[in-house]
This record gives C-alpha cells, structure tokens and sequence, in this order.
C-alpha cells in the first residue's frame, strides 16, 4: 500500500512538507499532503520484527527543499541494489540508505521520539552535504543547511513555504554567489535576505556615525534594486556564478568611531560570473560580519559604471559625497537630495564637530529623516525609516549627544501607538530600554532603576503578548528572577519563550537557560573546539572536579576569575582538580592573546558567534558574565550558580582541606 500511495502522487510531490506543484485544487493538495505525511511516517517508524522497512527506491524518491543541492543521485534501474538500514543513535532514530558498496545516500531521522521524520539528511560520496530541518516538529522543513562539500549556509523559512526568510549563516563566498542569482532572477527577497538588517547592526555593535551610514546605503540598496536588476544587461539568465575574489579581511577594532566590538570586514570585494562562456565581474564593495553570517551593506556596480561610480570602501577609505546618493538609481529626485543632506550631516558627526555642535546636527538628522518618513510611498520605505529615526534617537540619548534625544522617542513611540502602526511595539520595547540604559548614571537610585525597568517590561509583555519583542522582554524577566534567586519563576518564562515564540532567536539560549537552572544533580556534557585547534568532551574529565568558567576579554570581573583560578590551580595542584574556560569573544585573536598573557594552563574553548550566537553560551543560556558551574567526579552538576567567592569554601569540602 505504501509503495501504490506514493506512487500515485509522485508527479504531484515537489518534496517534503507539504510543498506541491501550484496548478492543483486545494482539495487535491490537501489529499497529496496526506498522504505523503503517512508516507514519511512509515519510513520513520522503526519497523517491528516481523515488518519490512521502506525500499531504496521509495526512501530515493524524496529531494531536498532548495533546488541548488549537489548530492549522489542514483538510476532508477540501479536502486534496487541500494539497501535501507535501521539506525539508533543517542537522540536519532529513522533509517540509513546505502549504496551497494556501503555508501551513506540518504538518511532520515526523528530526533524528538515523535515517531516522525525532522530531519532530511543527503550525502555526497558519504559525506552528508545538505540537511532539511523541521525545527518546530510540525511536519514541514523550516531550516536548511548546506554542508560539507555543499558549502556553510544555514537559511530559515520562517513560514515554511520552501523560501529562505533569512540567513543564520553564510560565508562570504556565498553571499556573492547568493547576489548573482538574485540578480539574474530578479528576486527583490533573496537580495534583501543578503543586506545586513537594522536589528543585525544594533547587534554588531557599530559606532552611531558607521551605523547611521551604513543603514542609508541597505535603505538606498533596498528602494533602488528592482530598478537595477531590471536595467542591468551584463548578468541574463543564464549567469553562473564563478567566484569570489577579494583581499584579506580587515579587522575595525572596538573603539573606532564608538563601536563597542570588534567588526570584521571585507573591502572592494568582487563577484566573478560566467555568461555565454564569457567571464565578468560584479563589484559587491563592503561585506560585513554580523555573528556567524555575512551581510551585504549597498547595491553592488559594474566595473564600467564610469558615470555612476561608487567608491567600494566604507571603513579603510574615505567617503565620498556622492557614496549614498549615486547608489541610489531608483530614487525621486527629492529623495536623492534628502540622503545628500543626510550624507552632509553624517560626515560632520564623524569628522570634528565640537560637543556643542553635536545636539543640533542630531537633532538636524532627526528632521530630515522624518521627512524621509514623511515623503515615502510604500510603506515597508516609512517602516524602514521610521525605525532608523528609532535607533538614531535611541543611540543619541544613551550617548548623551542630544539631550532631546529621549522625550522626542518618547513622543514617537507615542504617536506609533495612538495610529495603530505595526511598529508601536518596536519602539515601545526600544523606549523602555533606552530610558533603563539612559537612568543608569552617577547618584541614580539603581534598585528604583531597575524596578521601574521590570515593571515596564511586566506591561510590554501584557500588552503586546505576541510581538516578537516580547521574547526579549520575557528573557529579560527572567534573567531578572534569576538574579534574585527565583529559579522555578526563570524557568516559568523561559519556557515561555519557546512555547510563544518558538521560530524566535531566544529559543536556543531559553531553553540552555532552563537546562542549566535544573541542572544540580544532573549529569552535563558539552563538547567543543579549544583556542588550539583541539577537540573537546567534558565526558574525557570524569573522575574529576570540573569548574566550567564563561569569560570574555572585555569582561574585567572574568579577568580578575582567571587570576584567582590560576592561584587555585597551584593551591590543589595534584588534586583532582581540573578547570575549563569558555570563551564567548567575537573574535578568537582577542582571548589567544589574553591566555597566552596570562599564561593559563587549561583547557579554552571558543566558537564563533560571542555570547549571544555561540553553541557554547546557548547550551547553558549564559547570558551574563561571569558564569560557573561547579562539576562533580562523576559528571554531576553541583552548583550552576558559582561564584568566584564561594568557590574556596566549596573546594575546601570537597577536598577536604582547612580553610
């Protein structure tokens, strides 16, 4: 039965999660869905004894989501001689199908003991290259990884239509790749999935006057694509992409015109192309690094563009006057000399404008984007500026460099709610963690403070129980009841978070939250990568007292943690004592260097991604620095809560030694 179901509806079928050919009735479709979800379930559900597994031939016939998969594909006439094997690993159980000769083909997994497939793995020469993730468990791939040979991207479908919504991580190979074919296929979406967005750059930590620049050239990028895809004749439809081509990248360290991290960049980069065997060039000019992805930052040019050049460096090369405003080919005329201005006011801020000059260029800056505001057509333009005016008047008040930063906020976010816009709860959220950031100054009553900030974000949550920035919110509420030594009420919201807002970027660091909060008495491993290339199992230290450390370079308390470990580490040298830093800089230069000084002798892991994007830091929800967990011999949490000061007294007991 199951081999005549999937066969009837074979032609129908486009791939897994419900995705079907357009031109069929609703009815048909829903039918066709059906069915092959009791098809994928079958081939999940671990046959019994006396059942028989699905053949080759039907496990085959599955294809990934994302038409650009390179993967071993077999005849039709050779499937027969492939095999479908049972597999059952810790977490994963589904079925494995091999080639004649061994080689993993496929592989099809439950991971959450559902009986159903979540994972759609596709290998290459036994190596698997590409996955389809139903992270949401609701029977339709929601993420898509690329891997091993296939390259490093990670995109997710937020709506599950099979169309990546945004990337979570992408080199910048592919994101070159990723602009040809926007390019040529004309994709407004695809494009737009590459530009680096406003809640990106708050995350990278840019400098006000970088990021007030950098937010115009996505803007002029986004509002004049369609016009250049269209016009452009040099990229057709039959555009391959070819490669990358750019010198090292360059490294803006923290400090450079305020930024508050490290930001790694390329400049003058360029994307090689093929069309009709002939090679051509695309100059894509600065690529960004935002956590684990890469990130476009304007609309890139051609070499011959002798008319409309525009310079292809924003961080190691001056701008030029014209650096926004020629970019900008779609837009009106009125427009073009609202972003010269804009571009006018953003070079005096960065240049040597004076303290006092400063408020009103601000305040200048804010005019004119209100005009921005103002002169829009469409509405995702006025989204799209007005959350610009957002951030710039919440930057401006936390740096103090317009004292009418925050009541002219206030008044926006005011003004948001009284006209219903979809943005009334964006910058009510940026509201209140502007005023909470803003009243943290010397003599400031800091338990008033805080008090207020809780009771604010009690509303927010209240009143808008589903904007995406009530997950924020509740991870703030709960770290706050972590800080007063209310576990099982952190663990309440935390699990919050993911029951609300399952597709939201807090889910992981939630549920690494309650894992670490209910975690004394319980068994806790983690693996990862040292600071040395080297792998790690915390499993190898059993037999052991483990101390885990989170610890970053810009952390100072961290700092003085690895002095006192280190004169621990002499104290119990020869007890069964062993130490683990975990590192959550963005860049792995900055601990190397910090360990090499301080000369530490044990194990430093790091991952890519800092404290809010690292596996590391979202295994046990760290949010705040620094962070210890205690370990026993036998792998067993003791404490997940440790402090520097307590952790004498608890070694004392443990070894047995006199204070």
């Amino acid at each position: 039965m199951l081999l005549q179901i999937h066969h009837r509806f074979q032609r129908c079928v486009v791939s897994h999660g419900g995705r079907t050919i357009p031109r069929i009735s609703r009815d048909h479709a829903r039918c066709i869905r059906t069915s092959l979800t009791i098809f994928l379930a079958l081939l999940i559900t671990p046959t019994p004894s006396h059942g028989a597994p699905p053949t080759a031939t039907e496990a085959l016939s599955l294809s990934p989501v994302q038409k650009d998969v390179i993967h071993d594909q077999i005849a039709l006439s050779e499937q027969n001689q492939c095999s479908v094997g049972e597999i059952k690993t810790e977490g994963w159980s589904g079925w494995e199908v091999n080639a004649p000769d061994g080689t993993v083909l496929r592989r099809f997994a439950d991971t959450n003991d559902d009986q159903k497939v979540d994972i759609w793995s596709y290998f290459r020469m036994g190596i698997e290259v590409y996955r389809d993730i139903d992270q949401d468990f609701n029977g339709k791939a929601d993420q898509y990884r690329w891997l091993g040979t296939n390259g490093m991207r990670w995109g997710l479908d937020d709506n599950e239509d099979g169309v990546i919504d945004n990337w979570k991580r992408i080199s910048a190979e592919e994101v070159t790749a990723e602009l040809i074919r926007a390019i040529r296929d004309q994709n407004f979406k695809a494009f737009d999935c590459l530009l680096a967005s406003e809640e990106e750059l708050r995350q990278s930590g840019i400098g006000p006057e970088n990021y007030s620049k950098i937010i115009a050239k996505t803007a002029a990028a986004r509002e004049g694509f369609v016009l250049f895809s269209e016009s452009q004749t040099q990229v057709d439809s039959g555009s391959e992409w070819l490669q990358f081509a750019a010198n090292r990248p360059g490294l803006v360290p923290s400090g450079t015109d305020g930024s508050l991290r490290d930001l790694v960049v390329y400049e003058n980069a360029v994307a090689m192309f093929q069309s009709a065997g002939q090679t051509s060039q695309i100059s894509v000019g600065t690529l960004i690094r935002i956590d684990q992805s890469w990130r476009l930052i304007g609309l890139p040019t051609f070499p011959d563009e002798q008319t409309n050049p525009i310079s292809s460096g924003v961080f190691f090369e001056p701008a030029t006057p014209n650096m926004i405003s020629d970019s900008a080919i779609a837009m009106s005329d009125v427009t073009q000399q609202l972003i010269q201005e804009l571009e006018n006011i953003d070079q005096q801020l960065a240049g040597n404008a004076s303290r006092d000059e400063l408020p009103q260029l601000n305040a200048r800056r804010a005019d004119l984007l209100e005009k921005f505001i103002a002169s829009a057509n469409q509405p995702n333009e006025r989204n799209s500026w007005t959350l610009q005016l957002i951030d710039m008047l919440s930057i401006a008040a936390q740096t103090g460099d317009y004292p009418e930063a925050m009541s002219r906020l206030d008044a926006l976010t005011n003004q948001l709610e009284d006209e219903k816009s979809p943005l009334m709860a964006q910058a009510k959220y940026q509201s209140i963690t502007t005023n909470y950031l803003v009243a943290q100054v010397a003599g400031a009553d800091f338990g008033t403070v805080q008090k207020q900030y809780i009771e604010s974000l009690d509303r927010f949550v209240q009143d808008f129980p589903d904007a995406p920035e009530s997950a924020a919110a509740l991870m703030q509420l709960a770290l706050n009841q972590e800080f007063e030594g209310e576990a099982q009420n952190a663990i309440t919201l935390y699990q919050r978070v993911g029951a609300q807002f399952p597709k939201s970027s807090s889910v992981q660091t939630a549920n690494g939250a309650v894992r670490r909060l209910e975690s004394e008495g319980k068994m806790l491993d983690l693996q990862g990568t040292t600071l040395a290339g080297e792998s790690f199992q915390l499993s190898n230290l059993r037999g052991k007292v483990v101390i885990l450390h989170y610890w970053a370079t810009w952390c100072n308390p961290c700092l003085q943690d690895m002095k006192g470990l280190a004169q621990l580490k002499k104290t119990y040298r020869g007890a069964n004592l062993e130490f683990v830093g975990i590192n959550v800089d963005i860049d792995i230069q900055k601990p190397r260097e910090k360990v090499r000084q301080m000369a530490t002798n044990w194990p430093q892991l790091f991952e890519e991604g800092g404290l809010e994007g690292s596996n590391l830091s979202q295994a046990l929800g760290i949010q705040t620095l620094p962070a210890m967990l205690l370990i026993d011999p036998s792998g067993r949490v003791l404490r997940n809560d440790l402090r520097f000061s307590e952790l004498e007294l608890e070694l004392s007991r443990l070894f047995k030694r006199k204070n």
